[in-house]
């Protein structure tokens, strides 16, 4: 990753590049005698971006312009029952954003236009005779117009209005947004919003699927293909805010979210990956959450509680996705002995958790510096098992972090070097990930590995 700031036609122009690689394989059986030279299921997955912040102030305007370039691969030989697959995906993406917002004492207005270009690749074939290969390659060029006010209403509301007017294919959808905020007093603020959203490229991998524990990659279609609607969601949110003293905060919300035009892999099979067409759904989903947050000179504070309640809807059928978690707790404190230490302290507790359970066996052990590496083995896959219809016990765990910094001067500069190390689920909790059968049927418990994974690092800034 690389980062370069400069002064550039009376502006700013501010440059970052970025690029990684990863690659991984894993036993394709769980059996102990398998012999080294046995296939094994492989994944790989690249990318990387460029991009490019201008910036101009011209009083009383200010003038953006915004340019990108992004590239995504990935591939995976995978097990599959019953002949083995292979997957390669790709994803390149292209834009220009112009905005020009004008700043007065009556709000502020902006008008932009944003020019999208993407392609992507995806292909599933398998090792078997005669089966056919699933292939599609859609690409989309977008067209977005860009308009926002925000002024104040009076001397305790703010209103701030925003449209995207969006061309694909000719045809045009609206995403607009409107949010209102409310000073009841010097402690107390109201919001409430509204918002529309448009999703144009969709990801054909199965989220209820084990193996997203290491190859969490998205394999992204671009929306117009077969099967690959434009999606489109719905939310209204409200909130307040409520600070007592300069150090104390408690903050409460509640949301409301309707989807549809949703690409399911989940409902069409049971492996990691599409290996077909997928099917079309929607989602809706309710929470509320409160936090409440404390700091001192010595200390900070910080704890939540969020309740949520997540369906997907598939050809009139209902299921909570394993990321539905219906109850989530956390909390930490930090202490700062002196001005360049501290130690913190965290928990997090979820309840009401669901899971997919694997229909085959397969074990499961999370990266560790103790043991030098991770484990995976096996082929998971859930066909024939009802999407989310397994409780998983409750998950807890508690983490603990160090860091301490130092300043240096080198070359005139001010330079920020720090040494940090942090170590999880320090009590050694089994918490459990999923489920798997073994061959008579039962479920068995894939634990989450119950040591504690330990990080330390050097980081620097200058």
């Amino acid at each position: 990753m690389g980062k370069i700031e400069a002064p550039v036609l009376g502006g700013r122009i501010r440059a970052i590049g970025y690029g990684n690689r990863n690659e991984l394989n894993s036993a394709e059986r769980v059996d102990e005698g398998q012999d080294p030279g046995d296939r094994r299921n492989e994944f790989e997955w690249s990318g990387h971006s460029l991009g490019l912040d201008w910036r101009k102030d011209v009083a009383p305007a200010a003038v953006r312009v915004l340019g990108y370039g992004a590239a995504t691969s990935a591939s995976s030989r995978w097990a599959a029952e019953p002949s083995r697959l292979e997957m390669t995906s790709s994803r390149r993406d292209y834009g220009l954003l112009a905005v020009v917002e004008r700043t007065s004492k009556r709000g502020t207005t902006g008008l932009g236009v944003r020019l999208e270009r993407i392609d992507t690749s995806y292909g599933v074939r398998s090792d078997s005779a005669g089966s056919a290969p699933y292939r599609i390659d859609p690409s989309a060029d977008i067209v977005t117009l860009l308009a926002r006010h925000a002024r104040p209403l009076g001397s305790s509301v703010r209103l701030d209005v925003q449209v995207a007017a969006t061309e694909r294919s000719g045809e045009v959808r609206a995403a607009p947004r409107a949010q209102v905020r409310w000073s009841l007093s010097r402690n107390l603020e109201l919001t409430g919003s509204a918002s529309r959203t448009h999703q144009f490229a969709q990801s054909l991998r199965n989220p209820e699927s084990a193996v997203g524990n290491i190859f969490p990659v998205d394999l992204f279609v671009a929306a117009g293909a077969s099967g690959s609607p434009v999606a489109t969601s719905d939310q209204a949110l409200i909130a307040a805010d409520f600070r007592p003293s300069g150090g104390a905060r408690v903050g409460v919300q509640a949301y409301w979210r309707e989807s549809e035009g949703l690409l399911l892999v989940a409902p069409g099979t049971g492996e990691p990956f599409a290996v077909g067409g997928s099917a079309r759904g929607a989602a809706s989903g309710r929470g509320a959450s409160a936090e409440v947050a404390l700091s001192g000179t010595r200390y900070g504070f910080l704890a939540s509680y969020g309740l949520q309640d997540v369906e997907i809807e598939v050809a009139g059928n209902r299921y909570t996705p394993e990321h539905g978690t219906k109850h989530r707790l956390e909390g930490g404190v930090t202490f700062y002995p002196i001005a360049t230490a501290s130690i913190r302290f965290g928990a997090v507790a979820e309840m009401g958790r669901r899971t997919t359970p694997s229909a085959v066996p397969f074990e499961w052990e999370a990266c560790n510096l103790l043991d030098q590496g991770c484990e995976f083995m096996g082929s998971p896959h859930n066909r024939g098992e009802d999407l989310g219809g397994t409780a998983v016990p409750e998950y807890v765990r508690v983490d603990v972090g160090l860091r301490k910094h130092w300043h240096l001067g080198v070359v005139g500069r001010d330079v920020l070097v720090a040494l940090f190390g942090s170590a999880t689920n320090i009590l050694g909790r089994k918490n459990v990930m999923t489920y798997a059968r073994d061959p008579s049927g039962t479920l068995l418990p894939i634990d989450m590995r119950p040591r504690a994974p330990l990080v330390v690092g050097v980081d620097w800034s200058f």
